[in-house]
């Protein structure tokens, strides 16, 4: 799942995979944190740890992150800890 193989990733969705993932950051600013208000998805990043800077729509955040787990087939539990984990729920 590693976004560095990935072709056509904007550089926003790049840059939360490398965050959900635990690796090196491919973009700047670096996402450092994720929060989900309402159906809003923001974050904070090594230039601004307020969570001011808008990611997308919730929805459209858990799709791309479950087409993404089936374009590179992974396996059903771990897409599903990364929407919890984008998400702020769960472990």
């Amino acid at each position: 799942m590693d976004p560095r193989r990935g072709t056509g990733l904007s550089p926003r969705f790049a840059a939360l995979l490398c965050w959900l993932l635990g690796l090196p950051p491919m973009t700047r600013p670096v996402i450092t944190n994720v929060a989900v208000s309402g159906e809003c998805v923001l974050v904070a990043t090594d230039e601004d740890p307020f969570f001011d800077t808008p990611l997308g729509d919730w929805g459209d955040v858990e799709r791309n992150l479950r087409e993404w787990g089936a374009v590179c087939e992974a396996d059903a539990a771990t897409v599903e800890a990364l929407v919890c984990k984008a998400r702020g729920v769960g472990p």
